[in-house]
């Protein structure tokens, strides 16, 4: 009797997971998968191919590693075979008919399915395959003039597909054929223009009289942006291109207690919260820290 798990080993596929071992033999379809589904399971199905011999492999993998692994179980043979096919066939009617869920056969040329919202649809029977072919035909014809809404609504149209089977085939065009026109301007735009961390370097340089203060407040207005990232983006301008004039001067850093202090003293008219207003503006705190400052001055 064929050991499946020294046979999977001897392909090198490793076995300690499930997941990895389904990595490892997609790796391999580049390869006979019929083949290597006789080696496993010891059924000589060279009749299979494309799609089915690929998934008809991975499940096998899948479901022997499982049982061994985790059900201490060995599932082999036709047993295996037989579990692996009937998984595959499942998984492409899905992927042929995106979220349909079939239900009867009404005519010999018509089916019975349910949508997305639980109405019942009859319409013409499709092959298997029809989906694939015909996303792959309209994918490429429209790749280069429509966007993806446009292209997956086309799919929906043409191929009377749900809305999130159309965005599977989608997505599934793309990773073959390459994104829409429309997605790869916007990736070169996108990688055209300046980021926030460049534009905040320039500003940097070209503002060296500023302090620190006034450097971050003219990230604010300019860069659209928080005092905390206005802040990230001065150390950042520091970093390229050294101390601002004013820093390099050796200004003498006051203390916001002591500005506080002055504050006070130059505005002693203001009422407390006219005082507690001017803080907020003046020494950039919020209001419980000028609320401090206010009773310190005192």
């Amino acid at each position: 009797m064929i050991n499946t798990i020294d046979v999977i080993e001897e392909l090198g596929i490793r076995t300690h997971s499930w997941v990895q071992a389904v990595h490892d033999a997609k790796e391999l379809s580049s390869k006979s998968s019929a083949s290597m589904i006789s080696k496993i399971t010891g059924v000589d199905e060279h009749s299979l191919k494309g799609e089915v011999a690929d998934y008809t492999f991975w499940y096998a993998i899948q479901i022997a590693i499982k049982s061994a692994r985790t059900l201490d179980v060995m599932i082999e043979g036709n047993e295996l075979f037989g579990q692996a096919k009937n998984s595959a066939d499942n998984h492409l009617e899905r992927l042929y008919y995106g979220d349909l869920q079939y239900v009867r056969a009404v005519a010999d040329d018509t089916e019975e399915l349910i949508d997305d919202d639980g109405e019942t649809v009859v319409r013409k029977k499709q092959k298997k395959g029809a989906k694939l072919e015909g996303s792959i035909a309209l994918y490429n014809e429209h790749r280069k003039t429509k966007t993806r809404t446009e292209m997956i609504e086309l799919f929906i149209s043409e191929l009377e597909m749900t809305k999130s089977g159309a965005t599977t085939y989608f997505h599934q065009r793309k990773k073959d054929f390459g994104p829409c026109v429309a997605e790869e301007k916007k990736v070169r735009t996108k990688k055209a223009g300046e980021t926030k961390s460049e534009r905040a370097i320039k500003l940097y340089g070209d503002n060296l009289n500023l302090n620190r203060s006034e450097m971050i407040a003219l990230f604010i207005s300019t860069l659209d942006t928080t005092k905390p990232g206005a802040n990230t983006y001065f150390h950042l301008g520091k970093k390229v291109h050294g101390p601002c004039n004013a820093e390099e001067a050796g200004e003498k850093k006051v203390s916001k207690k002591v500005l506080a202090a002055e504050l006070f003293a130059k505005n002693a008219s203001l009422s407390k919260d006219e005082m507690i207003a001017l803080f907020m503006t003046e020494l950039n705190t919020s209001k419980a820290g000028a609320t401090t400052y206010y009773y310190g001055a005192r």
